[in-house]
């Protein structure tokens, strides 16, 4: 049994890990231009998560992370996590070019799909899925649904998760608003689909990072696939997101039973 003092310790020695240490590194960055040491301080958010689990559960609770690091999943959980952010960005691409661009789909280079395996796409993996997943979905996302449901709790972390990319971010949501409302609404979608993952694998912290991935991944390699649609484009970005609300709220539902046969709710 946990107690109150070292749950409470555990949350703030978390929070003071994953927002002071990157925040500080990305605000000098902000300034001075970018830096890829300043930029691994997103690694606070790992060494939070590992931190605030030795403080409540000791060398038990990092050997459990260390256990959820495993290929035994469900194909369910392996399509979700691998397969999707495929079809989303696919489905995107198609629909906006046949129904919004100028020029209609385009041309669709195929081979670019072997964009997929440069070392700059290879390079994501040390990015958010590395330095973030250990600290939400390692430790604060069980925190949270040890206390709240699967909506409020992924609806909470999805906010927070936004927020932390605050300093990297606010220049171009100071630019164009509306890139921080669809970012939000992004986020927070992918909080729960990386939540699903996480309980329908029984915590399987291997999927969530290789989910991570695979979303940073193709949103930056797709566009490669169709050059017909140019990017940037805002409303491509827009449309994109509103697949991917409806995609969520599909998969909630497809996944929903499961979810409360897992006591999620």
């Amino acid at each position: 049994m946990i107690s109150l003092e070292k749950s409470k310790l555990s949350v703030i020695v978390f929070f003071i890990f994953s927002f002071v240490v990157p925040w500080i590194g990305w605000s000098i960055m902000a300034l001075k231009g970018f830096n890829l040491y300043l930029f691994y301080t997103s690694y606070g958010c790992t060494i939070g998560g590992l931190v605030a689990i030795f403080i409540e559960k000791g060398k038990s609770g990092l050997w459990s992370i260390l256990q959820s690091f495993r290929f035994n999943a469900s194909l369910s959980a392996w399509g979700l996590a691998v397969i999707f952010p495929f079809v989303w960005q696919f489905i995107s691409f198609v629909l906006f070019g046949a129904l919004f661009n100028n020029n209609g789909i385009g041309k669709v280079e195929l081979s670019n799909f072997s964009n997929l395996f440069s070392l700059h796409i290879l390079w994501l993996l040390t990015t958010g899925p590395l330095s973030e997943e250990l600290g939400w979905r390692g430790f604060f996302l069980p925190k949270l649904l040890n206390k709240y449901s699967f909506l409020k709790s992924n609806v909470i972390l999805g906010l927070i998760w936004s927020f932390w990319h605050l300093p990297i971010m606010y220049q171009k949501w100071l630019t164009i608003p509306l890139s921080g409302v669809y970012f939000f609404v992004g986020v927070i979608c992918f909080a729960f689909i990386i939540g699903i993952i996480y309980i329908i694998s029984n915590g399987n912290l291997f999927l969530c990072i290789l989910s991570h991935w695979a979303i940073n991944a193709t949103q930056e390699m797709f566009g490669s696939i169709f050059p017909g649609i140019e990017l940037p484009n805002e409303t491509f970005y827009v449309f994109s997101t509103f697949i991917l609300v409806a995609f969520t709220i599909l998969l909630f539902f497809i996944y929903k039973q499961e979810l409360l046969n897992k006591k999620a709710f």
